[in-house]
């Protein structure tokens, strides 16, 4: 009986410690986009509505309700920075991607995921481009840092976890910042760190002051519950964000 308390005890207290971490990440959102049949953000600091959506808005199925498709044939919505997107303090987005048809279609060009900035400085996130004929299921992370007039051209390559095939079902990708360091992870897994050779700041992106998430590119998918996080998410923090989703998924 004394043993069986004790475990109850234990469980109770690892709920609590749960919850009030649950409760503290949500505090840190800028901006939460849950696409339940609307662009219109749940949560944000600055505007929440898009600023503009380039295509056709379509909702499919999501982690968790709906989500927005993208892509050719689509479009893709875009947000103001200003109070939602912050580069002079840490930060991390998140978010939830899924091909649609992938396997079958074996264009090698990679498929833009997020990004802010044009040809006066750009930060983007995608698939990375493979060989023409070969399917995407493997293919890396890639981040740029082009057309900067505060740094040099960078490119980070993040493989996804083992047995992962971005070809097949929802991933999560996440990108943080916090001083010189910049992060990437897939799927819940710990970040992994890549030097700057200095901070991102909002003057390097005041000539742009809108994001998209997604890209009219070659390769249709779907996003679900974009996060922007006014910090830089611990590794524990970003497991507890895909242990939830993948427990959606599972139901």
């Amino acid at each position: 009986m004394k043993k069986h308390f004790i475990l109850a005890a234990l469980l109770c207290t690892s709920l609590l410690s749960l919850n009030a971490a649950e409760a503290s990440l949500d505090d840190s959102i800028t901006l939460a986009v849950d696409f339940d049949d609307t662009t219109e953000a749940v949560k944000s600091v600055g505007r929440a509505s898009a600023a503009e959506f380039r295509g056709t808005q379509t909702f499919v199925e999501g982690v968790s309700g709906k989500a927005i498709r993208l892509g050719e044939k689509a479009g893709c919505p875009l947000y103001q920075s200003k109070d939602n997107l912050n580069f002079d303090n840490p930060a991390t987005i998140v978010f939830w991607f899924k091909g649609e048809n992938w396997h079958g279609q074996k264009s090698g060009r990679g498929v833009g995921l997020w990004g802010i900035g044009n040809a006066g400085g750009l930060l983007m996130i995608q698939t990375a481009s493979g060989k023409e004929g070969a399917c995407p299921c493997r293919q890396p992370l890639e981040l740029y840092l082009l057309h900067s007039k505060v740094r040099k051209n960078a490119r980070h390559l993040l493989q996804p976890p083992a047995l992962t095939k971005l070809c097949q079902g929802w991933h999560m990708v996440s990108v943080a910042w916090d001083k010189e360091q910049i992060y990437l992870s897939y799927d819940g897994a710990p970040y992994k760190g890549f030097k700057l050779q200095v901070p991102l700041s909002n003057a390097e992106f005041a000539h742009c002051n809108r994001f998209a998430i997604g890209t009219p590119s070659n390769k249709n998918f779907a996003v679900d519950n974009f996060r922007i996080y006014g910090k830089k998410l611990t590794d524990a923090e970003l497991l507890s964000v895909w242990e939830a989703g993948k427990a959606l998924l599972d139901k």
